[in-house]
């Protein structure tokens, strides 16, 4: 069995793919009288194969975490850059168990056990000294059982900290103006 590419594609840009399976069909002296094969073409697989290979080197350059994971916690995709922040490379996770990864950490248990029980939302969590915003999704087969769930994590501690900045300044805006109201009104 092996893949081969066609030697005969019908423009340059044209590549064909095919699996393909050949076995001899010998004769009583071990002759072969003739050869039978199976081929399937796969070239749409090997597409879909680049095409998905091409999204997750975009994914790994963003700066956020897209994951998913089996309901009994094995982890099936780890990408984007900002795994870096957690100490792990892309892909570094997959295979793992996030439930024994986040052991220490019971919110994010939690978090998890909600997305698995059907319940797709977005929290806020700090973690190793960044706030981080997780959208959950569960997953499902075609019966509508739960299968996992995917999520896309993203640091927001900047933004956290700007829109704080933001608040102080208007709470002293605020005071600022009550203090003047008091000093003008008699």
């Amino acid at each position: 069995i092996f893949i081969a590419r066609s030697q005969f594609p019908k423009t340059a840009e044209d590549e064909f793919y095919w699996l393909q399976h050949c076995h001899p069909y010998r004769g009583e002296g071990g002759e072969i009288l003739a050869q039978v094969a199976l081929a399937i073409a796969m070239t749409e697989n090997v597409r879909e194969l680049r095409n998905a290979q091409n999204l997750l080197r975009i994914v790994n350059e963003l700066p956020m975490i897209v994951w998913a994971m089996t309901v009994d916690g094995t982890c099936t995709l780890s990408a984007g850059k900002s795994l870096e922040q957690l100490g792990f490379e892309p892909g570094e996770l997959i295979g793992r168990n996030m439930f024994e990864v986040y052991a220490d950490n019971a919110a994010s248990l939690a978090e998890f056990q909600r997305v698995l029980a059907g319940e797709s939302f977005t929290t806020q969590q700090t973690l190793q000294g960044a706030t981080w915003s997780t959208s959950y999704r569960f997953s499902t087969n075609g019966t509508g059982e739960v299968t996992g769930l995917f999520a896309i994590s993203e640091d927001i501690s900047e933004r956290t900290r700007n829109e704080q900045r933001i608040l102080d300044q208007l709470a002293l805006i605020q005071s600022q103006k009550q203090a003047i109201d008091r000093l003008v009104s008699p």
